[in-house]
């Protein structure tokens, strides 16, 4: 039989001589390379140790408390993000899976310092090293360094639950229970217009809602005329429960007790029966132009803490909300001219201005909490003579706000509009909210006349709608 020309066999060989060098030099290099970041990765964590135990003892010193998740731990955090340019909960998690490692499972611990492997796999040990203590934790983190080092980080949580579970098979019962009391979600924009949805929780429940999306889809793609890919479909199928199931209250049922089939675009896979379910209203802050909204123009719009939304999807929104507020704005940069309080909506119409200014948490690490979500926070307090007006108001989280309120960083407003926040450690970082707010200039009746005939005529929509 034959296989090919002799050229074609020739060319299937390794390549001879110098060119074998030069792919064992090419390969050398980018094995070196990544031992290099596992090195830094492991410098870095280091050098967070270091930190800490220096506000330790700056805190010992003073007579104060540094118990986890307390007020130094808090503010701590808040210093970290602003020096690693992260999250408060990712420079918090660095912390602790960096202490866990050095003062807990010193072998594994010796092997990420030499490079052995990096700290996605390092997380990895520490994650699944539970509850063991004595000889059985001991015999884990032996064991587990010399995994974390011959193994895949995508296979290591697998190999490192088997070694958990033979030297504690009573301890799996325990982290099923503890991974249904971490329950929760977490969402997040992703690139090029996406969202990410993640649901953290029970494997088995997780499991079991996958697989149920896949058989409804499956289901479905089975219809004559269905085109939508598998993936698509099992999307389709869980937006609709959520989306439409949870907002059917128990008097809006029709005579067949199901759930009215929702109007497109939301019609997904048909009528999904989930009776009895409480109405739940969502509210997200989204920033429109005027002109977009009515259909004149295709200028996108902002969904706070997410990105733009295309015209199309823009006027879908404005179909379907219930409370809109006018913000007037500068069309050459976007900053915030005038509000309109006259309409009245809870919150507030300071507290929309304040949102819509901020989309998201102003704290120094860039926490991606909606200001929907947020405390209006008065930057100089009431008791120092602070004014509740807009320069002096900012939209932080719970936890930001409190680690402010604890004194250990100090924040003031600059005439841009952004905040500078020092921290006890010598951190000094600054925050931009996403849009300026800029008074605008008084004018008399009859300039304000002129420029209102001058929009009408030039068919200018200088509003923007917050809803």
């Amino acid at each position: 039989m034959e296989h090919g020309s002799p050229g074609e066999e020739q060319n299937q060989e390794s390549p001879p001589g110098e060119g074998a060098q030069l792919f064992d030099r090419l390969n050398e290099g980018v094995s070196g390379a990544a031992r290099a970041v596992h090195l830094a990765e492991a410098l870095r964590a280091q050098a967070v140790l270091a930190l800490w135990d220096a506000v330790v003892a700056d805190e010992h010193e003073r007579g104060m408390s540094t118990q986890p998740g307390g007020r130094a731990e808090r503010a701590f955090a808040v210093h970290l993000a602003g020096l690693l340019s992260v999250s408060r909960g990712c420079a918090i998690r660095w912390l602790h899976t960096s202490l866990a490692m050095r003062d807990g499972l010193p072998c594994s611990f010796t092997a990420f310092l030499s490079g052995e492997f990096g700290w996605r796999s390092a997380e990895s040990v520490v994650q699944n090293a539970g509850g063991l203590l004595g000889p059985s934790r001991a015999e884990y983190d032996e064991r587990a360094a010399a995994l974390a080092a011959d193994t895949v980080p995508q296979r290591l949580d697998a190999a490192l639950v088997r070694l958990h579970d033979a030297l504690d098979p009573d301890e799996a019962t325990e982290r099923a229970a503890s991974a249904f009391r971490s329950r929760r979600v977490s969402a997040r924009p992703g690139p090029c217009g996406e969202g990410r949805l993640t649901l953290t929780g029970p494997e088995t429940d997780i499991a079991a809602v996958y697989e149920t999306a896949r058989r409804a889809a499956v289901a479905a793609h089975r219809v004559e005329g269905e085109d939508r890919p598998i993936g698509v479909l099992m999307y389709d199928s869980l937006l609709d429960v959520v989306l439409h199931g949870l907002a059917v209250a128990p008097g809006e049922l029709d005579l067949r007790g199901a759930a009215p089939t929702p109007a497109d675009p939301f019609q997904r896979l048909g009528d999904p029966r989930v009776p009895q379910r409480k109405a739940i209203s969502a509210e997200i802050l989204v920033t429109v132009p005027a002109a977009t909204a009515t259909g004149i123009g295709n200028a996108p719009g902002r969904l706070a803490g997410w990105g733009s939304l295309a015209a199309a999807e823009v006027r879908r929104i404005v179909a379907a909300a219930r409370f809109w507020t006018r913000v007037e704005v500068d069309p050459v940069d976007d900053a915030i001219l005038a509000f309109d309080s006259a309409q009245r909506t809870i919150p507030t119409a300071l507290r929309r201005l304040i949102q819509a200014r901020s989309e998201t948490c102003d704290e120094v690490a860039g926490c991606p909490v909606p200001a929907l979500h947020c405390d209006i926070d008065h930057v100089i307090r009431v008791e120092h003579g602070g004014r509740t007006v807009a320069i002096n108001l900012s939209a932080l989280c719970r936890p930001g706000h409190q680690t402010k309120d604890d004194g250990y960083v100090d924040v003031e407003r600059t005439a841009d509009g952004g905040l500078v926040w020092r921290t006890r450690w010598g951190g000094r970082f600054v925050t931009r909210p996403a849009t300026r707010i800029r008074p605008k200039p008084q004018a008399d009746d009859q300039t304000r006349d002129a420029e209102s005939e001058a929009d009408e005529d030039d068919g200018v929509m200088p509003w923007h709608m917050a809803a």
